[in-house]
């Protein structure tokens, strides 16, 4: 079976989502492409590496003309994946590509890519570290500004920038901790306690920038969570309502009239926003009531905002 240590075949999946649009993207990487490409586009001509050019594509299947794509080359070493890759523009809706990648795989010597496949292709040809790929990873599912630029930051290596940074620091101290070791205080002058403590202190402050990091990466990926927080009908599911631009919450003169937490997802100047409507903060008169404030009581202890009201 197929797995992805198998570097050396060739692969082929759609590389664009699935479902209705105007263009789909059918990728196809491995060592060497040229036969490839010419059987696709029947010419005997060689394309010029990271080139595009238009092309009528055939079936390999049943030699019918299957779309008038434009394919782009991309030789080897300077792709994503580091190996020769193909990319068919085709129409979209999906039948074409799947019409495509039939005939691709009915050629032999290319198969249906793993999840994931491409960009493993390109962490083993060193094109991408593994930070920079968990941040393509991340990128794709981004939802605001600010965490679409983050991760642009660290696909460009400012993050592996500063764990090298720190590893470098890190093995520099362990060398010279370990070479003054195989020598007595009569041979060669130690590094004094004050140097190696002021050494470390550097490392730590270098690993809690990261940390910081980290913990801003995390509020903007999975958002700010911000609740509305106040005894009943003091206006919460108004200011709610009024922030979303939508009558979400039920607005009623009635105490009590919401009885559940309510979150919707919203942007704002670049910044990922839960913004939460509960229950009013009473002593309850029912069980349901009850409930309700259990509820924002819970919200209350995972809010990173709490704006009362």
């Amino acid at each position: 079976m197929s797995n992805y240590l198998d570097i050396e075949d060739n692969i082929v999946a759609l590389a664009t989502a699935q479902g209705l649009g105007s263009i789909d993207i059918v990728r196809i990487s491995g060592k060497s492409l040229m036969s490839l490409y010419q059987k696709l586009s029947r010419k005997n001509s060689t394309p010029p590496p990271n080139s595009i050019t238009k092309h009528e594509i055939y079936s390999s299947i049943d030699d019918s003309l299957l779309d008038t794509c434009l394919l782009a080359f991309f030789a080897a070493p300077k792709s994503f994946t580091g190996q020769d890759v193909l990319e068919i523009n085709c129409h979209g809706g999906g039948h074409i590509a799947n019409k495509i990648i039939q005939s691709l795989c009915s050629l032999g010597g290319v198969r249906l890519a793993l999840p994931g496949e491409f960009l493993f292709r390109a962490y083993v040809n060193n094109k991408v570290d593994l930070i920079q790929a968990e941040a393509i990873n991340s990128m794709i599912s981004s939802e605001s500004s600010t965490y679409n630029q983050k991760t642009l930051e660290n696909i460009d290596g400012k993050l592996s920038d500063k764990v090298l940074i720190i590893k470098k620091l890190i093995t520099n101290l362990l060398l010279t901790i370990e070479h003054e070791l195989d020598f007595d205080e009569s041979e060669i002058l130690h590094i004094s306690d004050e140097k190696i403590a002021k050494k470390t202190k550097e490392i730590i402050k270098h690993i809690e920038s990261v940390t910081l990091c980290y913990f801003f990466s995390k509020t903007a990926c999975s958002g700010l969570r911000v609740l509305l927080l106040g005894r009943p009908n003091v206006g919460k599911s108004s200011i709610y309502n009024y922030l979303l631009g939508i009558n979400r919450s039920i607005v009623a003169d009635v105490p009590g009239t919401t009885r559940d937490t309510i979150e919707t997802s919203l942007e704002i100047e670049g910044h990922r926003v839960v913004l939460i409507d509960s229950a009013g903060s009473r002593r309850a008169i029912n069980k349901i009531e009850n409930l309700g404030v259990e509820k924002t009581k819970e919200e209350a202890g995972r809010a990173d905002l709490i704006l009362l009201v």
